[in-house]
């Protein structure tokens, strides 16, 4: 039996109207996509994220969280920009969708799991990720699962009339003991 309380599924098509669901404000849809979409997010848009991802695939990995006491999606995660001859991924992604649900370790699952396909499946040496300076429960969950803070970029987003700092973080595979 797992360890883990999630799964790990690949997304569909079919899981693009609850993605859609967790994404209702400019500032949820910054913290999850950054510049890559707009708000307000449209069904059009996630079917283009999809749709580039099934051709990229190899490239991207994009999941579905289903929680297995439940059997419930709970969340969205991926590693993108994979290079195998770099030997690097970034994390992207990352969602918890219900509030409910956040606090529960269900994020250091879904990381470490992500961790596991990089490092174990897919042998590559670095995992990158960028999270924004106020996010302070996915730094530590970051941390937790190995991460290491590499910088800051000043006033990375911007969300209304504010600008927001986003901290690169990098794990590389030596640095892990165990996933």
């Amino acid at each position: 039996m797992s360890a883990y309380r999630i799964a790990l599924e690949p997304f569909d098509a079919a899981d693009i109207d609850q993605l859609l669901s967790w994404l209702r404000t400019e500032s949820d849809l910054i913290q999850w996509a950054g510049a890559a979409m707009n708000f307000p997010l449209t069904r059009a848009q996630l079917v283009t994220y999809f749709d580039n991802t099934q051709r990229n695939h190899g490239t991207h990995y994009i999941y579905r969280v289903r929680e297995l006491q439940s059997n419930h999606i709970i969340g969205h995660c991926g590693l993108s920009s994979i290079s195998c001859a770099h030997r690097n991924c970034r994390l992207s992604r990352i969602l918890i969708g219900d509030r409910e649900h956040r606090g529960k370790g269900y994020g250091q699952d879904m990381v470490r799991q992500l961790l596991a396909i990089a490092f174990n499946e897919l042998k590559l040496h670095r995992v990158e990720l960028d999270v924004f300076d106020f996010n302070t429960a996915a730094i530590r969950c970051y941390e937790r699962c190995g991460f290491i803070r590499e910088g800051l970029r000043r006033d990375a987003a911007r969300c209304g009339d504010n600008y927001w700092n986003s901290i690169v973080m990098g794990c590389l595979s030596s640095e892990l003991k165990s996933i």
